[in-house]
């Protein structure tokens, strides 16, 4: 069973997540888009499709959120939220 409050919360990160997104015809279909804007994470922050290039190296995003990621040269782990212990600062 789901807490409610944090349902609660979680939506409206989605909704704020929402506001900020804005769709390119040109790069997503609006069918997608929809469905894209029902799955998008509480976390995360909406994309602005018309500001992004249409070169096809990459699909268009519809949100950003930060990601985890190791370093291929040096094997460190990278990326994500910021460190509350160093304020946010690298």
């Amino acid at each position: 069973m789901s807490d409610p409050i944090e349902e609660k919360a979680k939506e409206e990160g989605r909704a704020r997540a929402r506001s900020t997104a804005v769709r390119d015809g040109r790069l997503c279909y609006k069918k997608y888009w929809d469905y894209l804007m029902t799955i998008i994470p509480h976390d995360a922050i909406g994309a602005d499709m018309t500001k992004q290039a249409t070169y096809n190296s990459y699909g268009p995003k519809a949100w950003y959120r930060d990601e985890l990621f190791k370093c291929k040269d040096c094997g460190r782990n990278e990326g994500g939220p910021p460190s509350r212990s160093d304020g946010g600062s690298k």
